[in-house]
């Protein structure tokens, strides 16, 4: 008997370590309209924050994004000259980025040695990441919490910069190092000039010592109300000097700042883009790199060409797109959760070409669709699920989402459908040529988040969907090849789920009848019953445990307030899980407890499953879609689009292997994973008022204790087994599996 039971348990470790790595999809083929989608893993494109960097060292520049409204960092490697598209996504460059950045975030060699370093958005100021390489790895140290000025010899400040301001990292003056020009922090209304002094102190480059020159680069002022600006503001030094025109000294905040040398005379130019506009203006600069003085501005940039119009909010930055040698303009949102349907969602990458005639740049419009036309992307807030729709027995996907730009401030949120036409192994996705899919637009969603199972005993599958404000509808399979044409039920049971609400449909209390289960905005799971019959289901507001399995997953040490659950429940051997996406992009896992289906509490197995961030607002759909015996990981997010993920490399070609490094923030490392009498712990966290607990897969506590001192447990007491650590303080649970064989 012990015999049998050592061979399972190492059958079960090896599962398990096997398990903990995934892999991401990255090039399973998508097609539209009989055209392949060579990016359509990546996960939708909102607000790119776009710098070109040379990442495999060959002679093209290649594309790195962080998308400011879903918090993900992307890498693009350039394909080389006369190959379309020119950048593919390539996910295994991301593991050399730090996961703390978040917001925006821009590439510069700020001290020349020829290795990308990072500035990127902390709270209301700038943090500086210094790359290097060894053997050819990449990889950033943190080098400067906060990039500061000096006040006087010994008191300093910050330059502040806020999620909504992009600032210009260039050097102004010519003399080799890297100056800073940001907006004016009271307001906005004018452009601040940071004057880097290492050269003039004779530092290296790796310095960063800035001067505060003046509060108004460029003497002009931006109008409080309108994007205009006022110039000849004749506020030389440091400071505005002499009176500037009513309504003009206080701007809000939000605005970008381009900076560039336009004319080819050596000094800095400014596209200047406001939070409220759709256009850049276009700032010249008539003085010199000593003293910068614009009198000349073009609100319809650019005038000879068609001009910008992105609605709203646009950036813009220089990448080289045709690998011509000339830097491009690339225009996209730069807005930060503005709402839906106000910023532009899809088609919202601008190309302007640059020819570059006589030494100034001169830019042609080149279409609205470069990159993202390579993309699954269905607007916002994406929920793509898992649903053989056409009942061959192949799972297809149905991605729902938030409500894409139309240019109406009333959004209608749609579906769309890729229909799996897999031959054997060889997994293939079709996108179905309509954009609204089943024509749900015509109900006037806003936000449209499905769900599917038989609700009305036919052996077909049903649909129910949540939208933005916590109502649930239900859609009747008509048995066509669009199915899910008319609402059959709305404001299902008349309940209200909360904000964003994210229904499951699975019969958790095993009594033949299948019940929702709806997360929301808060965080939580609301569990309702279903006291029906099998053929008229019937669900009410006062069925509900509002607090499933005490299931929360946000994350108060962080001040991420809002959770965005998205729940999903899978069978595994003879448990049942529930995972859930969050507003962090990590997905948990509960294991189900029966018993707590009205009150009480789930386990938290892991707070981490996929050991790797897809981006804000993460959703989850798993299913075993290659046959393989390993289920696979659909997730969508913030950004509106999908990835996918394996627990088995399909092939080196495609699927990348996801290695990240340890984080700074909010991390849990734990090892050796197999233990045998110590767990040793490195966590980014203070672990001095912070309990710990060991779980056995049962949900009995084994452990429950402090540390003392060292950031480590003695864990020689317990059998060997699989165990789940959790850390506990009154701000957040981190959970981790890990494996114990002494």
């Amino acid at each position: 008997m012990k015999k049998n039971i050592s061979i399972l348990l190492i059958v079960f470790v090896a599962q398990f370590i096997h398990a903990q790595q995934k892999f991401v999809i990255r090039d399973v083929d998508v097609t539209s309209q009989n055209r392949k989608l060579v990016n359509a893993w990546c996960g939708g494109i909102n607000s790119p924050v776009m710098s070109d960097i040379n990442l495999n060292d060959d002679a093209y520049p290649d594309l790195f994004i962080i998308d400011k409204y879903g918090s993900k960092v992307m890498t693009f490697i350039n394909q080389g000259p006369n190959v379309y598209p020119t950048y593919k996504y390539t996910p295994e460059y991301e593991k050399f980025f730090p996961k703390e950045l978040w917001g925006w975030a821009v590439i510069r060699d700020f001290n020349k040695d020829g290795v990308p370093d990072i500035f990127s958005l902390t709270n209301g100021a700038m943090q500086c990441w210094r790359g290097k390489k060894v053997n050819g790895i990449l990889s950033f140290d943190f080098y400067q919490d906060e990039v500061r000025f000096r006040i006087s010899p010994t008191i300093t400040d910050h330059i502040w910069t806020f999620i909504n301001d992009l600032p210009g990292l260039t050097d102004v003056n010519g003399d080799g190092d890297m100056d800073v020009l940001s907006f004016d922090i009271l307001g906005g209304a004018t452009v601040n000039y940071y004057e880097n002094q290492a050269v003039e102190m004779g530092y290296s480059l790796d310095s960063l010592v800035y001067l505060n020159i003046t509060n108004c680069w460029g003497n002009f002022v931006e109008n409080s109300t309108t994007n205009s600006l006022f110039l000849h503001a004749s506020c030389k030094g440091n400071g505005l000097q002499g009176p500037i025109s009513s309504g003009s000294s206080a701007r809000h905040q939000g605005g970008t700042m381009f900076t560039f040398d336009y004319e080819g005379d050596r000094d800095v130019d400014l596209l200047l883009g406001d939070v409220s506009y759709p256009g850049l203006i276009y700032a010249e600069n008539s003085g010199d790199t000593a003293y910068a003085d614009v009198n000349y501005i073009d609100s319809m940039f650019p005038k000879y060409s068609t001009p910008i119009n992105l609605p709203i909010f646009p950036a813009a930055y220089n990448i080289d797109y045709n690998n011509d040698g000339y830097k491009d303009l690339m225009i996209a949102p730069f807005n930060y959760d503005q709402g839906v349907g106000f910023a532009k969602d899809i088609n919202n990458v601008q190309v302007y070409r640059n020819s570059k005639v006589s030494g100034k740049q001169e830019y042609s419009y080149a279409g609205d669709t470069f990159f993202v036309n390579q993309i699954v992307d269905a607007g916002s807030d994406s929920r793509p699920m898992f649903e053989d729709v056409d009942r061959d027995g192949k799972l297809d996907i149905v991605m729902g989402e938030n409500g894409q730009y139309s240019g109406n401030p009333s959004p209608r949120a749609k579906l769309y459908y890729l229909h799996n036409v897999s031959v054997g192994s060889n997994v293939q996705f079709e996108l179905d040529s309509s954009s609204d899919w089943c024509g749900v637009s015509a109900f006037s969603m806003l936000g449209l988040y499905p769900a599917f199972g038989d609700l009305d005993g036919d052996s077909l599958s049903d649909m129910v969907t949540g939208n933005n404000s916590g109502y649930l509808f239900f859609y009747k399979n008509n048995g066509t090849a669009k199915p899910y044409t008319s609402i059959t039920t709305p404001q299902l049971g008349g309940i209200d789920a909360g904000e964003f609400a994210k229904p499951f449909i699975y019969d958790l209390n095993e009594d033949g009848l299948n019940d929702i289960i709806v997360g929301n905005k808060e965080g939580r799971v609301n569990y309702y019953w279903n006291f029906g019959t099998k053929t008229a289901p019937k669900f009410d507001v006062d069925s509900v445990n509002p607090f499933l399995g005490t299931i929360r997953v946000n994350d108060w040490q962080n001040n991420v307030l809002w959770g965005y659950a998205a729940p999903f429940i899978a069978n595994e051997d003879t448990n049942t899980f529930l995972y859930s996406g969050s507003e962090r992009g990590l997905v948990f896992k509960y294991k189900v407890n029966r018993d707590s289906l009205r009150r009480g509490s789930f386990l938290l197995v892991d707070s981490d499953v996929l050991g790797y961030n897809a981006g804000s607002r993460s959703t989850i759909s798993i299913a075993d879609i290659n046959s393989d015996g390993k289920p696979e990981y659909l997730v969508g997010n913030q950004r509106g689009g999908m990835m996918l993920l394996s627990e088995l490399n399909w092939n080196s070609d495609t699927t990348t292997a996801i290695e990240e490094p340890a984080i700074r923030n909010n991390n849990l490392v734990i090892y050796p994973n197999p233990a045998r009498n110590v767990l040793k712990i490195e966590s980014s966290n203070d672990l001095r008022n912070t309990q710990y607990q060991i779980f056995d897969l049962t949900g009995n506590i084994v452990l429950d204790a402090a540390f003392e001192g060292k950031n480590e447990i003695n864990v020689s007491a317990l059998p060997n087994g699989v165990y789940v650590l959790h850390l506990v303080n009154d701000k957040y649970t981190i959970a981790r599996k890990f494996t114990l064989i002494k």
